[in-house]
């Protein structure tokens, strides 16, 4: 997971970068229906569930990663933890 500033909307996002091998992909591939059926189904986000802002594929030396572009959140619960 990366924090990135996103220049197109405008404010801050998580960045997740999927591992290439075709089982992580085809867990990322059901993670973003997963996201996006539930974002279709609560509009008003009343259900507090994390929002998929967009999604695509990267082509790297390792081959293709799909990265998912999420909103922000705040610090992992690790981070919270340790400190």
């Amino acid at each position: 997971m990366f924090f990135i500033f996103s220049i197109l909307i405008q404010r801050y996002v998580a960045l997740k970068i999927q591992k290439s091998a075709p089982q992580f992909a085809q867990a990322a591939l059901h993670e973003i229906e997963i996201l996006s059926a539930i974002a279709d189904g609560d509009a008003s986000n009343s259900k507090y569930v994390i929002r998929l802002v967009d999604h695509f594929k990267h082509a790297g030396p390792n081959g293709q990663h799909l990265c998912m572009v999420l909103e922000f959140l705040g610090d992992s619960l690790l981070r919270l933890i340790k400190y």
